[in-house]
């Protein structure tokens, strides 16, 4: 199995999550509807998880190619599995899982602070800012980071294999 078939599968898993988050928003959405029509941006956050989920299911493939790139290779589970493979296959998985399962969280709150900064504030309470900006950045940086992780897996990879071998092969003193 290619690399890239991994991660195929791993972006399309992750479609199907989003995909029934979206309904999960959408259900507790549906009550704060009013007549108001400013109340229908309350379907917004079901619809970015709806967008979302029909994009990376349709773009896998092509995402697939971007991040694996020209260092996509055969994952095979009992013979020719490499350290860098190892290194690659885990740093794209643990890049992935922190860039998904952030981006819901950060496009959420980057859509309820372009709603409030608009004057357009829906929600009865006031909200201090700085919890907003705090919430807005423990989803936006991890979202990131693992964004920058999953890109820079294959070089990643290869340069901790290297890294191990140099030291594996050095005698202990």
């Amino acid at each position: 199995m290619k690399l890239s078939h991994i991660l195929i599968i791993f972006l399309r898993v992750f479609a199907i999550n989003w995909l029934l988050v979206g309904f999960f928003r959408l259900f507790v959405s549906i009550p704060m509807l009013t007549s108001n029509w400013l109340s229908a941006f309350y379907l917004a956050g079901p619809g970015v998880y709806f967008l979302a989920a029909l994009l990376a299911w349709i773009f896998a493939v092509k995402i697939a190619k971007v991040l694996i790139g020209r260092a996509d290779c055969d994952v095979q589970m009992a013979k020719e599995i490499t350290p860098a493979m190892l290194f690659s296959t885990a740093f794209l998985g643990i890049g992935l899982y922190f860039f998904l399962t952030y981006l819901g969280g950060s496009l959420n709150w980057l859509h309820y602070l372009a709603i409030t900064q608009a004057g357009h504030d829906l929600m009865t309470t006031a909200v201090d800012e700085d919890s907003n900006f705090y919430s807005l950045t423990s989803s936006l940086i991890p979202c990131l980071a693992g964004l920058a992780l999953a890109a820079c897996s294959p070089k990643l990879g290869r340069k901790l294999a290297r890294a191990t071998e140099s030291q594996l092969s050095t005698p202990s003193e």
